[in-house]
């Protein structure tokens, strides 16, 4: 039947398939292995497919799950499946989550933090960036974002690095003293310096939506925070304001730039009773922050059996009002919109110890792809998993 159809329907049939579904039929035949891998499929692949999650647990055992995204799903297991996993220690360093984009994983050694790796466990492909240079110093503070341009498609890593003036008690940064930035566009083997951003302090993940890297940072000298946004396409720094009522905060984890069905929001964890997460509805303007969703703190909410950290960040939200959570860096949960109960997700199964499940687990939005590392950077050393 198939042999008749004309390609490019071939091609709109066989993209809307499941993820697994189409890694088999790579294995059907060599046709349509080759057709798998062509641009026009990947691209028609990604335009349709909706984000799953990645997770890392202690920064080597990473896992790729689908999401079953149905209004009349009454069970938090039915949302959840998985896709495939790598333990990147076997070929890489131990690394931690730092972005994902259109398929591809940017990650960081946490053995020797110059180390980046670009990686698509689908392919099972990945690539070692450049060198750009030893910062191993206290005294510095380092923050990278991963995102591709909107009109020419390139893949940009940036580096922030800011040398920084600690308190002696607390080790918190109390002053920046220089600020450097370096972009790397994947496939040219080289880091560029560009101008850097404001003295502020970029101590936390970027946010990568509408084309650009957003981080939440602190203005040391006056004590509040701002959102400062990194443009690709422009590789111009700028700030805006985040939601209103975002005073001083001593504790950092507080607040989360996150992004949420297309919206810049912030999570904030500041109440005792509740946590509210802010979207931001027209995309640069300071004007459109709208407390977006409200979880309860209440009884039912905190059933499961596990107490709340400093902060929770959420992830997904579904069409039926639940959603995935990342609870501090230990484990997630599925947060129930009709039973008001957060159910914690064990995605990494029973071990031995159950202490392992409390160590470093962390986990952001990812939309798997077919995406050829060794076609489309060619330049690069492309190695496989």
């Amino acid at each position: 039947f198939f042999r008749y159809l004309p390609l490019e329907i071939i091609i709109e049939i066989v993209s809307r398939l499941p993820i697994r579904t189409i890694v088999t039929c790579k294995s059907v035949c060599k046709t349509w292995r080759n057709l798998i891998q062509t641009r026009a499929f990947v691209d028609s692949h990604l335009s349709k497919s909706s984000s799953g999650v990645v997770t890392c647990r202690i920064s080597r055992y990473f896992k790729i799950f689908e999401f079953v995204d149905e209004l009349d799903l009454d069970h938090h297991n039915r949302h959840y499946i998985p896709v495939t996993e790598f333990c990147c220690n076997k070929f890489m360093e131990s690394s931690q989550l730092e972005g994902s984009a259109n398929g591809l994983l940017f990650l960081r050694s946490i053995i020797n933090r110059n180390n980046l790796y670009i990686c698509n466990p689908i392919t099972r492909e990945y690539i070692q960036l450049p060198y750009a240079g030893i910062f191993n110093s206290f005294s510095v503070l380092v923050t990278y974002g991963f995102g591709v341009c909107k009109m020419t498609g390139r893949y940009k890593v940036v580096r922030v690095l800011q040398e920084c003036i600690r308190h002696p008690d607390t080790v918190d940064v109390v002053r920046i003293m220089k600020c450097v930035c370096h972009v790397h566009t994947i496939g040219t083997g080289i880091w560029r310096s560009i101008a850097p951003c404001a003295m502020l302090e970029h101590d936390c993940f970027s946010t990568a939506i509408n084309g650009s890297l957003h981080w939440l940072v602190t203005d040391l000298q006056k004590g509040f925070k701002l959102i400062s946004c990194f443009d690709l396409e422009t590789e111009i720094f700028s700030t805006f304001s985040p939601p209103p009522l975002m005073g001083r905060s001593e504790n950092r984890t507080e607040f989360l730039l996150v992004a949420l069905g297309g919206y810049l929001c912030v999570c904030d964890n500041t109440c005792e009773h509740e946590i509210v997460i802010w979207l931001m509805k027209e995309y640069g303007d300071e004007k459109s922050w709208t407390r977006g969703f409200v979880v309860r703190k209440s009884p039912e909410f905190l059933r499961g059996n596990f107490e709340l950290p400093n902060f929770v960040c959420p992830i997904k939200v579904f069409k039926n009002g639940d959603m995935l959570m990342a609870w501090f860096e230990l484990y997630m949960v599925h947060y129930s919109l009709k039973t008001k109960a957060a159910t914690r997700i064990d995605v990494f199964g029973p071990y031995e110890d159950d202490n392992d499940n409390f160590i470093n687990v962390t986990a952001m939005l990812h939309n798997s792809s077919f995406l050829s590392l060794k076609s489309c950077f060619p330049m690069e050393n492309v190695k496989l998993l």
